[in-house]
């Protein structure tokens, strides 16, 4: 299965879509200090409210298109998930890290949108490094990413008098403008953001994923 943005003429298809395949080409071969920074407001939504403060952000997928993870079962006649091959055994193994949830989601099929999937699991562990010592290279260049919400969660709406905003983003917004003096590392700016969300009732929690060497430093530098 594949993440991907949804631009205003989307056709629920690959080609009307942003993949990631199309998205890590732009980012993969960028030299190790450019600052690449990507916030994603947006989330996998089940179906969608028109009014009040509780709207979520997405698209209710066609029948057809939900049906592709599917499968019919003739014996209890119902539909049942059916059962993928993960783009990484190694990033699905029982011991396996918050950052292989993050490559792959918690089904371990899923290919999430700005991680560059492909590049980093078309390889085992072992074949991987070794390539990366041979060729002295540190592998691929991956971004910053701000997510609004975790995987299984919905990314919603906020109303600021007669203008909508993502939750996500208003606050966003404000943490980064009272904080200009003194910005706060990205790990630290996301524990804030859980917090305001949070205390505002929204059921969505803030999640970000970068490079380790980049969690404790600003968002934004000069």
């Amino acid at each position: 299965m594949d993440e991907c943005l949804v631009p205003w003429d989307f056709e629920w298809s690959r080609e009307t879509a942003i993949m990631d395949d199309w998205f890590h080409e732009l980012y993969s071969q960028l030299p190790y200090d450019t600052r690449f920074r990507v916030i994603l407001d947006c989330c996998h939504s089940g179906g969608m409210t028109r009014a009040g403060i509780g709207r979520p952000r997405g698209l209710n997928p066609p029948d057809d298109i939900r049906h592709r993870t599917l499968i019919w079962n003739s014996n209890l006649h119902v539909w049942q998930a059916r059962d993928l091959a993960p783009p990484s055994r190694a990033l699905t193994l029982p011991a396996v890290t918050k950052a292989g949830l993050d490559y792959v989601g918690k089904s371990g099929t899923l290919r999430r949108f700005g991680r560059g999937t492909d590049l980093v699991t078309k390889l085992s562990n072992t074949e991987y490094d070794k390539a990366r010592q041979l060729y002295a290279h540190s592998g691929p260049y991956l971004p910053v990413l701000l997510q609004a919400c975790q995987e299984d969660q919905l990314a919603f709406e906020y109303r600021h008098g007669a203008t909508s905003y993502g939750a996500f983003t208003f606050a966003l917004a404000q943490r980064l403008r009272s904080a200009r003096d003194r910005p706060p590392g990205v790990r630290n700016l996301c524990a804030d953001l859980v917090d305001v969300l949070r205390e505002l009732n929204y059921d969505q929690q803030p999640n970000v994923v970068a490079p380790r060497r980049l969690l404790d430093r600003p968002l934004f530098e000069p």
